[in-house]
């Protein structure tokens, strides 16, 4: 029945696509027609080239109008001043532009969120002035025109409208295959992963910077060959029209209405839109009705914004999934997937077996100082940690205990001190996703699952950082996901699961990148007595495989059961170190932290 019902969408599919590409042989007439179809595939391509990286990785961009028009401006010297083919001009601008992008998105990927964007659209601006400046280059403000020397596909030059649609349509395809071929490599589900959360993105192993960078390149190279081939179109370049900031709304409106981060969402975004413009130009855009076009348009992205805010693709896709009778089976997320004694005894046979303990630490700290203004949150701090370890730090809350995770994993730069791992002592300008990349990998205080992204795709995550087949990573999700009980909620979101199973699918994303060390900070908190107990079972399945664990926890009871050796902060000083039974017989610690001697 699932074939059938996948053979009826293909054919619908081919359908659709038969009467696009006929549209401008039947309708090839008009002209105007023809410019509304150009318009259309073109902005589609555009939006979906901004989408690649604003839409996957979530650094949103308001200035790519300057890289459509740098594009444009390099494809038009190169035809005009040396005689350099159309096709190939576009290729060579399209290059250039993104060495560029790389080099203005160092400085500027430092920023995030609204800053990010707002630095982007101060670039329109700079470039339109330099335009203007560079006349005896650029034409200055009076731009430059692009003489017809002859007509035919090698020169981008043609009588009529029909052979520029068909040209615009096979850059739309060319861009859906190169966002496809994103969207399902290694890169697409970093990206992803970095939209959603970067601290927790680098604590698996991506390199938020350069995965930025490579996402920049690849999406200014399609804007800029669209600057160049929407130069020919139009046969001149000028400042105002080609660092338009309109452009660059037109893609981030495109792609938001149409479903940002997803494949078809821009083309649907610019289907809809293109037309709606057109037309309310053509009926409100001039006379005593000057300007209503403008308030009609906004109140129609209000609307759609409004009854659609996750963008009209993913509602096409509810529609489309309800007309195919695929309705989702209703389960319970209870708390029930690692009770069994088999399922329990699964959990233990993971990571890598490393043999004898070595009799040398795998981590080393020596005289760990942290300190924010007059407060010293860590003071002095010394330990070491042995190969298969479980390792304690307890203490009360404001002792420190966080911010010596974060010193060790990269997250702060400690003031004085060293850090060894492995035999090496760790840099202080060490980032977070090359100690991952290293083996020694981290859970946060807070569960951060990656919340658009499925609970597989969490995994995969951790799983492709060491693995370059995505198909391996995909059998080793599906193991991990096994382990921890979340397979049969692989395909669902994550904000359906409880809080311990979220604290277990962040121990399944550092799983799978099996690690040398997991630090775990505070995996049982609120969970119930039920919970702990279980997620203790996973803990020493996961250390008798080799895997040095470090845990920050209040939960007694589990620290007891779990850690061969514990270390106490107060205040940022450690003030006890030994067994589970010499640090809850220390009068210190009882006095500090426990209230009274353990008996449990």
């Amino acid at each position: 029945m699932k074939n059938k019902e996948n053979i009826k969408i293909k054919i619908l599919s081919i359908i659709v696509i038969i009467i696009v590409l006929l549209c401008p042989i039947v309708f090839g007439s008009s002209g105007y027609f023809m410019h509304i179809l150009f318009l259309i595939a073109f902005k589609a391509y555009m939006a979906t080239s901004w989408n690649i990286l604003s839409g996957y990785s979530g650094q949103i961009s308001l200035g790519h109008a300057m890289y459509l028009g740098i594009g444009a401006y390099c494809g038009t010297i190169l035809f005009t001043r040396l005689n350099i083919n159309p096709w190939m001009a576009m290729i060579a601008s399209g290059t250039m532009v993104s060495a560029l992008s790389v080099i203005i998105g160092l400085p500027l990927f430092r920023l995030r969120n609204a800053f990010f964007a707002i630095s982007t659209n101060a670039l329109i601006k700079v470039a339109s002035l330099l335009a203007i400046y560079f006349r005896g280059l650029t034409g200055g403000s009076m731009g430059t025109s692009i003489p017809i020397h002859k007509m035919g596909f090698a020169y981008q030059t043609f009588e009529d409208k029909v052979p520029y649609v068909y040209i615009a349509y096979g850059m739309l395809a060319l861009v859906l295959c190169v966002a496809w071929r994103v969207y399902k490599s290694k890169l697409g589900y970093q990206l992803f992963a970095l939209r959603d959360d970067h601290d927790a993105a680098a604590s698996l192993g991506v390199n938020t910077l350069a995965a930025k960078l490579k996402i920049m390149a690849i999406s200014t190279f399609m804007v800029a060959m669209g600057g160049s081939f929407y130069a020919h179109y139009i046969l001149y370049v000028d400042p105002i029209g080609m660092f338009d900031p309109q452009l660059s709304m037109d893609m981030t409106i495109m792609a938001n209405l149409g479903g940002i981060g997803t494949m078809f969402g821009p083309v649907l975004g610019a289907i809809l839109l293109v037309p709606i413009d057109a037309l309310l130009r053509s009926v409100f855009g001039g006379g005593a009705t000057s300007g209503l076009d403008i308030v009609i348009y906004g109140c129609i992205l209000i609307v759609i914004v409004w009854f659609c805010p996750g963008g009209l693709w993913p509602l096409f896709n509810k529609l489309l999934y309800k007309l195919n009778n695929k309705k989702e089976e209703i389960q319970t997320f209870a708390y029930n997937a690692l009770r069994t004694k088999a399922e329990l005894e699964h959990a233990k046979h993971i990571g890598h077996d490393l043999g004898e303990k070595s009799g040398k630490p795998i981590l080393e700290i020596r005289n760990v100082c942290m300190q924010f203004g007059g407060l010293k949150a860590v003071n002095d701090v010394s330990f070491d940690v042995m190969p298969g370890q479980i390792f304690g730090i307890i203490g009360p809350n404001g002792a420190g205990k966080t911010t010596l995770f974060n010193a060790i994993t990269g997250y702060v730069k400690a003031d004085s001190g060293t850090i060894k791992y492995s035999k090496k002592v760790l840099s202080k300008n060490i980032r977070p996703h090359q100690l991952a990349g290293m083996g020694l990998t981290r859970t946060f205080q807070s569960v951060r699952p990656f919340t658009r992204m499925t609970i597989a795709d969490n995994v995969m995550i951790g799983a492709v950082k060491n693995q370059p087949n995505i198909e391996k990573a995909k059998e080793i999700t599906n193991e991990i996901l096994k382990i921890v009980g979340l397979e049969v909620y692989a395909n669902r979101l994550p904000d359906g699961l409880t809080v311990a199973e979220q604290k277990r699918l962040d121990m399944a994303r550092t799983l799978a990148m099996n690690p040398k060390i997991l630090m775990l900070d505070e995996p049982m908190a609120g969970l119930t007595e039920n919970e702990v107990n279980d997620l203790i079972e996973i803990v020493r399945g996961i250390a008798k495989r080799g895997i040095t664990i470090i845990i920050i926890e209040h939960v007694m009871h589990a620290v007891m059961k779990l850690c061969e050796r514990i270390i106490v902060l107060d205040h940022g000083v450690k003030i006890s170190e030994g067994t589970p039974k010499e640090v809850t017989s220390n009068e210190k610690v009882i006095e500090v932290y426990l209230g009274e001697k353990y008996n449990g």
